[in-house]
């Protein structure tokens, strides 16, 4: 504090700005609940320094685009927060447009508010949330709703943190990542982690007429994700386009992504269309895993191997110890779906599918619709199935130590040397498991160890 004349002077920085749209009035300071400022074209005007906070009336609905740029960023002790206090959720409604852009902000904080929009057939034409470029960005319990692409999306940033988000009724996606950079390849958006957020009826986007929209979560242009604990359903029902479709959780043109303890059931596609499965890692994508999944019901299968034509070399992915259940319920009826819409399979390569349930009542356990490609390695899964078990030509693949199981004991016509048929005896515990959607109630299954100690050799007859 400093005296002038009788005259005080504050030197104390404001740490936090209130916004009210009821009481609030743009010509107060913000300061304090009391002097809280009204609109978000005030907090737009507003340089956001380290440490400093914007704080919206929880309850409140707030019109307009929140907007923040490199200038309102923080560091890694005093990052800016944009949050709601009072009671329950303040709102951010971007009506037509996008609710909240961040360009290029780094040590920034999201949590605790949610975004809205028209909806993706009544106007809106942005996403609710776009962190483009900038790092070291944290989002948790926010909910996103009622835009034409997608809930959120991080573009070309990197350390970003998405946790406790709930996405759904958006057009594009519930959760997406990453602008593509081909020729030559780039991927900008690195360090990705996504958490415990649910992306559901998420239904397809009415402005994209020649390509997928409806899917919950899309990793794409990443260079290290980590997605686990999240729940993907009912997406992709009213997808426009009668071509390739939307997935529950999935990757393209990407490094180094692991997708675990996930679930993904129910999701569709259009009903002309092509895929609706649960889970993907498709077009570019290499090092990258599978693991402790569970899919079902899905219109798709339940696990996609797919290499889409002009995208860049595939190869070096492991695809463990995940559960399908009954998937491809409308499309290519199978649990595993291997495709590539090259001629030449030469740039797909070199994937580990191991320690796998794949159970499927009417349809087959692994289908190849056009995706014979060297390096693909079946090791000590289960395959439980009504139909043959392996469909399409596969002549490139081996098949190792597993188990293939046909409903009724029916005989297998095209069997295997090195694997085994008999009945698993694993049926009885599958009662229910349709039902569960709680990520983290996956570990209290028992299948998961079960699959990671299989070892079926010496234990029955019916070794081929």
């Amino acid at each position: 504090m400093i005296i002038f004349a009788g005259t005080v002077i504050s030197c104390v920085r404001v740490s936090s700005y209130y916004v009210d749209p009821v009481r609030g009035d743009d010509q107060n300071s913000g300061s304090s609940p009391g002097m809280a400022w009204k609109s978000i074209d005030r907090v737009n005007r507003q340089k956001l320094n380290p440490g400093e906070r914007v704080l919206f009336s929880g309850g409140g609905s707030f019109a307009g685009t929140l907007l923040l740029d490199s200038l309102d960023s923080g560091t890694k002790d005093a990052p800016v927060t944009i949050s709601s206090y009072g009671n329950g959720r303040a709102v951010i409604n971007g009506g037509k447009a996008g609710a909240c852009i961040a360009l290029h902000c780094s040590y920034l904080v999201i949590r605790q508010i949610d975004f809205k929009g028209d909806g993706r057939k009544n106007g809106n034409t942005g996403s609710g949330l776009v962190i483009d470029g900038g790092s070291h960005v944290r989002i948790d319990s926010v909910d996103a709703s009622g835009f034409r692409e997608n809930g959120i999306a991080v573009l070309d940033a990197s350390k970003v943190q998405i946790t406790h988000v709930h996405a759904d009724e958006n057009g594009m996606a519930g959760i997406q990542s990453g602008r593509v950079h081909q020729w030559p390849r780039k991927l900008l958006t690195k360090n990705l982690y996504i958490g415990d957020c649910i992306t559901d009826n998420n239904p397809g986007n009415p402005a994209v007429l020649d390509n997928h929209s409806g899917s919950g979560i899309i990793i794409s242009g990443t260079d290290s994700a980590l997605v686990e604990y999240c729940l993907s359903e009912n997406n992709g029902w009213d997808m426009p386009w009668k071509g390739n479709g939307p997935v529950g959780i999935w990757a393209y043109h990407s490094n180094n992504v692991t997708i675990q303890c996930c679930i993904s059931h129910d999701n569709k596609s259009n009903p002309e269309g092509w895929d609706g499965g649960g889970f993907d890692l498709d077009g570019g994508v290499t090092n990258s895993v599978l693991q402790y999944n569970l899919s079902y019901r899905n219109a798709g299968p339940g696990y996609g191997l797919y290499q889409y034509w002009g995208a860049d070399p595939w190869s070096d992915n492991v695809v463990r110890y995940n559960i399908s259940y009954n998937d491809g319920m409308e499309n290519d009826s199978s649990g595993i779906h291997l495709w590539s819409g090259k001629q030449s399979f030469d740039d797909m390569r070199n994937a580990l599918v191991r320690n796998n349930l794949i159970v499927n009542e009417f349809g087959r356990a692994i289908s190849y619709k056009h995706g014979d490609f060297p390096g693909l390695v079946f090791q000590n899964n289960i395959f439980i199935s009504y139909q043959e078990p392996v469909y399409g030509v596969h002549s490139r693949s081996v098949f190792d130590r597993n188990l293939f199981y046909r409903f009724g004991n029916q005989p297998v016509a095209n069997k295997k040397k090195g694997n085994i048929y008999a009945d698993p005896g694993v049926l009885p515990f599958l009662s229910g498991i349709s039902e569960i959607e709680n990520p983290r109630a996956l570990d209290t299954l028992g299948l998961y160890p079960a699959l990671s100690e299989a070892s079926w050799f010496g234990t029955e007859t019916h070794q081929e």
